[in-house]
């Protein structure tokens, strides 16, 4: 068998080596997986999810901000204004909704401190 080419954690396949591989290919295998965790910790940013913690978003309108990202998943979302945290939801329980990476808020807001926190 060849040797799968390897530069980061994602290139990894987890059936390889094969028990009937020879020796010096297993020791390749140690070798690419080595140049993979130094890519990841080197390149952190080819970790599957990153988290925002306490972002500002940027205020549009008087009825509109947009994230930085988009949050993934979207219920990952954690907003706040003024320290209170909001509901999402269109209906009357709901404060705002979210499409992409852009709030809308049930009510129009002006000089409140926005925060955010999500996966993406």
């Amino acid at each position: 068998m060849g040797l799968e080419t390897v530069t980061q954690v994602s290139d990894l396949n987890e059936l390889w080596p094969l028990s009937t591989d020879l020796r010096t290919q297993g020791d390749d295998h140690l070798r690419a997986i080595k140049v993979a965790l130094k890519s990841l910790l080197t390149n952190p940013e080819q970790v599957a999810s990153r988290h925002i913690d306490g972002e500002i978003p940027t205020l549009t309108s008087s009825s509109t901000a947009t994230l930085a990202h988009t949050p993934s998943p979207a219920a990952s979302l954690i907003f706040a204004i003024n320290g209170v945290i909001q509901v999402p939801g269109a209906t009357s329980a709901g404060h705002y909704t979210i499409s992409g990476n852009t709030l809308t808020f049930n009510a129009l807001i002006g000089g409140e401190t926005l925060l955010a926190w999500y996966r993406y």
